[in-house]
């Protein structure tokens, strides 16, 4: 994907900017990648891209001479900005780079690097778009991830962590002292100015995905990229909590290791989740596979 500097630096303009239109007469005009706020139009200039809401989401238009570059960035990133701050829970994204056959790591945990840079960079820039990144206890510990945005331009995240006492944050603690938030039960506690802890206990074993994304709204995040490992996302799948999906397939076959996902056997076809309408992008010598699940209640 050939995302120039100027192209990504749109983006964070929109987004810096969102907050503050009024969505049904205003919108964005891009032009020579200089973002500003528009009264809604329908006609362009050879240079121009506007972006007006279309219901719920958005509409682009622009001149068959507009730039496609920027076009193609706009359709990457634009989902992780236009998010109504009324849904009652925060917009899930999951981004995963796995093996062709489905494995994100080697059975002894180890998954650096799976996806090419390519892929990184993208998980970088949602990064840098949503308000969150989450992850569970044990890729945590396996990965040691930093969860930060580092190569691109942007604000790093909320650093989001299901997991309970033990663990060793000092890979999240980065200069920018961006925040930190840990999930767990109320006994673990963590007594340190540098995490904020969000204590929920768990029912059958698990905590409740549910109550985990309802504790976060309360908090002020609207969205999370959702970045692993695979119990985190298999318990949010199950529960019909994910609004996006992304895998990054790698040329890779491992032949044994750790499943992206994990559900009780199925019997029939017909009971597999659908993903609705997937898209498709080249990154590198890899493919990033894009899809939208149902809705959720």
């Amino acid at each position: 994907m050939n995302i120039k500097k100027k192209h990504w630096r749109a983006i964070l303009k929109i987004k810096e900017l969102f907050s503050t239109i009024t969505l049904s007469k205003e919108g964005f005009m891009i032009r020579n990648e200089v973002v500003s706020i528009s009264e809604l139009a329908f006609n362009v200039e050879k240079d121009e891209i506007l972006i007006v809401k279309n219901r719920e989401t958005y509409s682009i238009i622009s001149n068959p001479e507009a730039d496609q570059n920027l076009l193609k960035a706009l359709q990457l990133y634009l989902p992780f900005i236009w998010i109504s701050l009324q849904n009652k829970l925060p917009f899930i994204c999951l981004h995963v780079a796995q093996s062709l056959d489905g494995k994100i790591a080697t059975n002894s945990g180890h998954s650096k690097w799976i996806g090419n840079m390519e892929n990184r960079i993208h998980s970088h820039r949602i990064r840098a778009l949503v308000d969150g990144v989450m992850i569970g206890g044990n890729t945590l510990r396996n990965d040691k991830p930093k969860l930060n945005v580092r190569h691109v331009e942007g604000k790093d995240p909320i650093k989001i962590v299901i997991t309970s006492r033990g663990r060793d944050y000092d890979s999240l603690c980065t200069k920018n002292d961006s925040k930190i938030i840990c999930i767990g039960p109320e006994n673990d506690k963590l007594e340190t100015p540098k995490i904020n802890y969000i204590s929920i206990e768990k029912i059958n074993g698990l905590r409740p995905p549910m109550e985990i994304l309802k504790a976060l709204k309360t908090h002020g995040i609207h969205s999370v990229l959702l970045e692993g490992g695979k119990e985190t996302i298999t318990h949010f799948l199950k529960n019909n909590l994910i609004d996006m999906m992304e895998f990054h397939i790698a040329p890779l076959l491992f032949g044994s290791g750790i499943n992206a996902i994990e559900f009780d056997e199925i019997k029939e076809v017909s009971e597999a989740i659908q993903l609705n309408n997937p898209e498709y992008y080249p990154f590198g010598n890899a493919i990033m596979m894009r899809s939208y699940l149902n809705a959720k209640s």
